[in-house]
């Protein structure tokens, strides 16, 4: 039997932390000799190197930037509601289509902040009916999986990952697998990551110490997680005064500054690559980075699960989240709390060139 994961259109934190883990770990122990089929956003393939096969959400679902924190849908967006459905239920028809008179079951359970009691926007008992088959006989092991391997308190949930998670003491919780039902690996770039990234590094000087930096920006959702552009800009040139380094600049046009920044023999900047290319180019850089660096964002994740030493403030209370429970693989990290979210350029500098000088002397 082939089994499909997805398609995934959630955050891409979430897909970091709670997501490919777990698909790699039943990968692993339930379908070693069975076919994986996984679907994600473009790009996405560095996450899932033990998939068979990986295919990319169709760009009739993309052309609609739907939000993909998808509990903003049971808001006052009535029109992106009404659109939403229209776009899900062609998404569900193109992949019953592309996958017709074959015997897959689907793994779309997955886990996302959706805070919504809209029975649509849950995983649609229909697909089962007319794309993939309910039967998983041959595989009990993975059936049985399945039954148990998400809690919460208190609440045993029989289907794993259900989007419409449950309400304790009136308020939504959100559904996740454990650490231990995940299993991480050092995420690379691909051959194909590598090979651009030698392309893109042929104007510059090599024995440059590398920095890839992650300037969140976002204006719709936890603007007070933001630090400011012009904090960046004279961080930016702190760093550039004292290592003359080359700071890859990563994020995308709708969640990092700078994609108007200018290349220079110090600025590498990735924001405007094309989108396909967003995540293995980044991966590729973060591999050869010194350090990493980012604002209080879910892009931690992707450095720490490469092992490349990371660098952030934030709030003190985001401490153990961050650098314990979201860092299955221990790697390091310097999560600089004394101002929160906000320290002036030159005490965040300060902190990053003790953090330097720890890891690589001086």
């Amino acid at each position: 039997m082939n089994f499909f994961a997805g398609p995934f259109i959630g955050e891409f934190g979430w897909e970091l932390c709670y997501w490919h883990g777990w698909l790699r770990k039943i990968k692993k122990n339930y379908l070693k000799n069975e076919k994986l089929i996984v679907s994600s956003f473009p790009g996405r393939q560095p996450l899932y190197e033990f998939a068979d096969e990986f295919i990319s959400l169709p760009q009739f679902y993309l052309d609609k930037n739907f939000t993909q924190r998808g509990y903003f849908i049971d808001l006052d967006r009535e029109y992106e509601k009404k659109e939403y459905k229209i776009q899900f239920q062609k998404l569900l028809k193109y992949y019953t289509t592309l996958y017709k008179g074959e015997n897959i079951l689907q793994i779309n359970n997955f886990p996302q902040k959706k805070y919504t009691r809209n029975l649509f926007l849950r995983t649609l008992k229909k697909v089962e009916k007319n794309f993939f088959t309910k039967s998983i006989a041959s595989d009990e092991d993975l059936n049985s999986y399945l039954k148990y391997c998400n809690h919460h308190p208190g609440i045993n949930i029989p289907n794993p990952l259900f989007l419409n998670y449950p309400k304790i003491d009136n308020k939504y919780i959100p559904q996740t697998p454990t650490n231990d039902d995940q299993l991480w690996t050092s995420l690379k770039p691909t051959n194909d990551g590598k090979k651009y990234r030698e392309q893109f590094l042929e104007n510059y000087d090599r024995n440059k110490n590398i920095f890839t930096l992650f300037p969140r920006k976002r204006n719709d959702r936890r603007p007070d997680k933001n630090w400011s552009k012009d904090n960046w800009m004279q961080f930016i040139d702190l760093l550039i005064k004292e290592y003359d380094c080359l700071i890859v600049i990563c994020g995308t046009r709708e969640g990092a500054y700078f994609h108007e920044l200018e290349n220079n023999s110090n600025i590498l900047n990735l924001i405007n690559v094309q989108k396909d290319l967003h995540l293995d180019l980044q991966l590729a850089f973060i591999d050869i980075s010194k350090i990493a660096i980012h604002g209080r964002s879910g892009s931690c994740n992707l450095s720490m699960q490469n092992g490349c030493p990371t660098f952030m403030a934030g709030p003190e209370h985001d401490r153990y989240r961050i650098c314990v429970y979201d860092n299955p693989m221990n790697s390091k990290i310097n999560y600089y709390t004394e101002y929160g979210v906000n320290p002036s350029p030159k005490s965040f500098f300060n902190e990053f060139k003790k953090y330097f000088n720890h890891l690589y002397g001086n």
